[in-house]
């Protein structure tokens, strides 16, 4: 199961919540298993969907999606109980007498022929007083809840319900993660390994950034992933993450990358340099500098250690191993059902204001949450290098999410 229902429960009971709703594609996925199609297509209250779960263990957790989505919603193996659809049917026939066959088709058939709400408010509503929850401590995914449900939701409740933003909570929740999700993680992650591998391939003397952008999207999508983004700079480009251009590799250019895509919902990101021909003395000296600084952060990750410890381990060990003027704004990310998750870039303390969320998001990260370091270091009117590695946090240390093959390549 993808969703932490324990960590969940600990933390609605530590903000006494009677009930969280996620709204959020990636939040849907997590608490119900879904990976729909509509909120990707449309947007706001023309594809809104829903999944709720209860503190109460005698209420069970439920899906409220457009009727759009019924086809998605039986297609797969969700993890809550109860799925109800909203909106008007469709332009189906479905003839007098006619039977399902098999498992989807009488999934289908319970669904479409089930309750079915007009608009999403109205089953929100409904499914909080069927459930006893309409009235106590709502957390919202407000970032992806259309205005007007959140004011009918306020309008119907009224005082005796107190709604609480609650993007960030899922967010919170999600930090740790569970077995099935690094999984995810770590097949998303393999894949990527094999995209990286296409990028050098299609690298070479007189190839253009954007054909080597081409060669990366083709890898992932062979590979079943939806893409994500692609740096690439090549030459004086390379001194900074900028996008593919028409430009061709020459003779001496350094070349970066930085490539993520996501698979089965989960991202998996990575990247690296090389040269284009063999590397001078400078080159290897920049790269032993960078080198060094992933190296400093990974004898510093383990299980409590906060993000601004990792970012000022790389950033001395870049400086004291040959680049002294070296400086980054941060030293990687989380990662999972989002690029970027809770507390989102590993770099010096920065406030937070929420009410589910620590005064700063300079927190201590917990074991099972799953990082990505990366250490870019680039020099304008010259170029640049990058490595990049994804690890699982773990008590004494870490895990690589996958064998990683990290050098400056070196292309004909």
């Amino acid at each position: 199961m993808l969703f932490n229902r324990d960590r969940a429960l600990d933390l609605m009971g530590r903000f006494n919540l009677d009930v969280i709703i996620a709204a959020a594609p990636e939040n849907i996925q997590y608490v119900s298993g879904l990976e729909g199609w509509t909120q990707n297509i449309y947007k706001y209250n023309r594809a809104q969907a829903f999944a709720l779960f209860f503190r109460n263990r005698n209420a069970s957790a439920a899906l409220l999606i457009p009727g759009q989505e019924n086809t998605y919603a039986v297609s797969q193996k969700l993890s809550v109980p109860e799925v109800y659809l909203y909106g008007r049917r469709g332009g189906l026939h479905w003839p007098e007498g006619a039977k399902p066959r098999g498992r989807e088709e009488e999934a289908f058939a319970r669904l479409v022929q089930g309750r079915t709400f007009t608009s999403p408010g109205e089953g929100l509503i409904w499914l909080l007083r069927d459930r006893g929850a309409s009235s106590g401590r709502i957390a919202l995914d407000e970032e992806r809840c259309a205005p007007p449900i959140r004011e009918h939701l306020k309008r119907e409740l009224g005082a005796g319900a107190e709604i609480l933003p609650g993007s960030n909570l899922f967010r919170l929740i999600r930090l740790v993660k569970t077995p099935d999700e690094i999984a995810r993680l770590r097949t998303a992650a393999r894949a990527n390994e094999k995209c990286y591998g296409a990028v050098i391939a299609a690298v070479r003397r007189g190839a253009a950034e954007l054909a080597v952008a081409a060669a990366y999207r083709i890898a992932a999508a062979q590979a079943g992933g939806l893409f994500g983004w692609f740096h690439f700079g090549g030459g004086r480009r390379s001194c900074s993450m900028f996008p593919p251009s028409k430009y061709r590799l020459k003779k001496g250019d350094l070349y970066v990358f930085d490539a993520g895509m996501s698979l089965g919902g989960y991202f998996a990101d990575t990247g690296g340099c090389g040269l284009i021909g063999p590397p001078d003395e400078r080159h290897k000296r920049a790269y032993k500098a960078v080198r060094a600084g992933l190296d400093a952060a990974l004898a510093k990750v383990r299980a409590g250690v906060t993000g601004s410890a990792i970012y000022h381990a790389m950033m001395d060990g870049v400086q004291k191993s040959g680049l002294p003027n070296f400086h980054q704004t941060f030293a990687g990310h989380t990662i999972g059902l989002e690029p970027r998750e809770f507390p989102f870039t590993l770099g010096p303390t920065e406030r937070a204001s929420d009410p589910f969320l620590p005064d700063t998001t300079d927190v201590p990260l917990p074991e099972r949450s799953v990082i990505n370091l990366e250490v870019p270091a680039g020099e304008f009117g010259w170029g640049g290098m990058q490595v990049e590695a994804s690890l699982i946090v773990k008590k004494g240390g870490f895990e690589v999410l996958v064998p990683l093959r990290r050098r400056l390549e070196i292309s004909r």
